[in-house]
């Protein structure tokens, strides 16, 4: 019912959805939701054992609300004749990338220390330097979601005995240059798993040395920037159930900026294998939409929200 709301406020049907602080009764929590449509201001209320259980009965009582009030928009609404005309194109179809495998979901980060990040980082730093090559590994939580270095030529990349977390190694079958550059070739490639949020500093800032890949994904990285700068982001749910925040609303505007993005990208930066026969890697827009929702949640998402709020969706 949250998200359903959000929903409704970016589709601009009501203003931002005000939540009150809940009040505590002898049996749990009371929660007050309210919103304006058509300058009326409807009200929800719940209760719950829980703020999130009794937030959530208010949000869906408002709901109800507010259909009930579109209902009754649609009914007294005077028809309007008006002369046939042809239909009006649909709009451009978001580009969604096809959810991964189990077998390709990206390594989970395990946990680290100042310490293990501080050493993180310079690694991070050497690899950059060292002209590392760069593709997206996504996931189906953009949480989840990491950056995979490696070697342009597919050998494994020299990595110190021991990676600090929260890198770690990662092998994967990419589709990469063969001899001369010319045909593709299919190859399976060990290099280093990197969280989002933890190379987000590095890729941002250019380097001499850096390979092409990297600099590829600069105007993505920093379009998904400047879309949490916006606050252009909302709460959503995984296919799964899980909470997440993703970019959004998605805009023609912002289409067209993904285009404009993904057109400067290498070859290296979208070589994840997708396809056998023949060798297929994904579009370079669909590879970069993905990374649009891994910002937003790295950015929005903070340590400290499961201590506080417990492992629920937001």
């Amino acid at each position: 019912p949250v998200s359903a709301l959000n929903e409704y406020h970016q589709a601009g049907h009501i203003s931002r959805p005000d939540y009150r602080p809940s009040t505590p009764t002898p049996t749990g929590f009371v929660a007050t939701v309210t919103a304006i449509h058509r300058g009326q201001q409807l009200t929800g209320e719940g209760t719950g054992p829980s703020k999130r259980q009794a937030r959530a009965e208010a949000a869906d009582n408002l709901l109800k609300t507010l259909q009930t009030a579109l209902d009754a928009n649609a009914d007294t609404a005077p028809p309007v004749v008006t002369e046939p005309a042809a239909a009006a194109p649909a709009p451009p179809t978001l580009p969604m990338p096809p959810t991964p495998a189990d077998s390709q979901e990206p390594p989970r980060a395990p946990p680290a220390g100042p310490a293990d990040l501080f050493a993180a980082h310079r690694a991070l730093e050497q690899a950059l330097t060292d002209g590392a090559a760069l593709t997206l590994l996504p996931s189906r939580h953009p949480a989840w979601a990491a950056w995979m270095l490696f070697q342009p030529d597919g050998t494994p990349l020299p990595a110190p005995g021991h990676l600090p977390p929260p890198l770690q190694p990662v092998t994967r079958d990419l589709v990469l240059a063969g001899a001369g550059g010319i045909m593709p070739r299919r190859a399976t490639v060990t290099g280093i798993a990197v969280p989002v949020d933890l190379a987000l500093p590095a890729l941002l800032t250019p380097r001499e040395g850096e390979h092409p890949s990297v600099t590829g994904w600069r105007p993505a990285l920093r379009l998904a920037v400047a879309c949490v700068a916006q606050q252009r982001v909302y709460p959503a749910l995984t296919a799964d159930g899980h909470g997440c925040w993703r970019i959004g609303p998605i805009t023609e505007p912002l289409r067209t900026a993904v285009t404009e993005a993904a057109a400067r990208m290498a070859p290296e930066g979208h070589c994840l294998l997708a396809g056998h026969t023949p060798l297929r890697v994904l579009a370079p827009e669909n590879a970069l939409w993905p990374l649009l929702d891994a910002v937003a949640d790295a950015m929005v998402r903070t340590p400290g929200t499961a201590p506080l709020l417990g492992p629920g969706p937001f």
